[in-house]
């Protein structure tokens, strides 16, 4: 299975504008092993995104249980909680993720390349906080320094006319293997690359080419671009059914196989990663998601005995399973701040009508409107 590529990348970005920009960070979670979950806040609703460095980063409806909040999770939560998300960028056609939150005062970055890496940013560029330290050998990566993008000159892959298709193409061919020289140009992957180079009749280690190869090439480039625009995201299986790989469009080398198309990137990576999510070895997680699983299920007996009793009683079951979410949060929130005041749970959920707060008997009263 590749890691995720720039062109992934800047599909994603589009498809989680709607849910994420504008919204509310409600709660940042570090899931461990590079993973990490943010639920965001908006209209109403709450939208889950789960973030895997290297791997993914998509809409998920699967909240898997989360570990005591590590050093990094709190520097973060601090910073971040209740934050109105700007914008969600790709930053210059490269494997770099932004959130620019509260009108530029900080940016949360994800590196989606190397090893991988999150840091949090104030409005001057300082790193307030980041998951991994000195994995760079040009500087130093701590909290306290700069932190500097990488310099990247790499074609839109999203936005390929005939021109740049064309531009694209007079740049290689001049000595070096075609897709070295073409991954410095567009940015969107080697699998993709050498699909674009093997569509064209040309071996993607070929040093030289000719004029005539070299518009061969253009021309695969910017069907690719049409292929992107037009062509679902898919799935690619072995004979034995499981994942081999995945691809924004169809990929020539892989169309013997069994595949399945999804309407977005999103929903294809949420497919991809989630048996890998809900089949963590870790027994105090699986202790823990063996009671979040025993709770669904208390909630679903509760709401098929009130939907027996009266049709009124089956409403109010609905409404509780639809706020299911942010009451789970509520429940979590709890749990950490054990002196929290009424008014503390009132301002940090103004979502729910919390009516009581009892910590001494451990109960909370809210309101459910129709």
């Amino acid at each position: 299975m590749h890691e995720i590529t720039a062109l992934e990348i800047g599909l994603l970005v589009r498809e989680l504008k709607g849910s994420v920009e504008f919204s509310r960070i409600r709660k940042f979670y570090d899931l461990g092993s590079g993973a990490f979950k943010i639920a965001f806040y908006k209209n109403g609703e709450t939208h889950l995104v789960y973030i895997k460095l290297l791997r993914t980063i998509n809409i998920t409806s699967f909240s898997e249980p989360a570990d005591e909040a590590t050093q990094f999770a709190m520097a973060v939560r601090k910073r971040i909680e209740n934050s109105v998300v700007d914008t969600i960028e790709q930053e210059n056609h490269d494997r770099i993720i932004k959130f620019n939150l509260d009108k530029g005062k900080r940016t949360i970055i994800l590196e989606m390349y190397g090893k991988g890496n999150m840091f949090l940013i104030d409005s001057e560029g300082t790193i307030e906080a980041c998951y991994r330290t000195n994995i760079h050998a040009a500087h130093q990566i701590k909290v306290g320094t700069k932190y500097e993008y990488p310099k990247s000159s790499s074609e839109d892959p999203l936005a390929i006319d005939r021109k740049a298709a064309e531009r694209i193409a007079s740049g290689i061919g001049t000595g070096k293997s075609l897709i070295a020289e073409t991954a410095k140009i567009l940015n969107v992957g080697p699998m993709y690359l050498e699909d674009i180079i093997t569509r064209a009749g040309l071996d993607p280690r070929a040093a030289s080419i000719s004029e005539k190869q070299r518009q061969n090439i253009a021309e695969q480039i910017l069907v690719f671009g049409r292929r992107i625009a037009t062509e679902t995201p898919r799935i690619y299986y072995n004979s034995d059914g499981a994942a081999a790989d995945f691809a924004a469009c169809s990929i020539a080398k892989y169309e013997s196989m069994k595949s399945k198309n999804f309407a977005t990137m999103s929903s294809l990576l949420d497919e991809l990663y989630l048996h890998e999510r809900s089949s963590v070895p870790d027994t105090a997680k699986e202790g823990r998601l063996k009671e979040l699983k025993l709770n669904i299920e208390k909630q679903e007996q509760l709401l098929s005995q009130l939907s027996a009793d009266t049709a009124e009683y089956a409403k109010y079951g609905k409404r509780i399973l639809e706020k299911m979410n942010i009451i789970n949060a509520l429940c979590a929130y709890l749990k950490e701040n054990k002196r929290a005041t009424l008014d503390d749970v009132k301002s940090e959920f103004p979502e729910l009508e919390v009516k009581e707060l009892d910590l001494k008997n451990k109960t909370v009263k809210i309101t459910l409107q129709q």
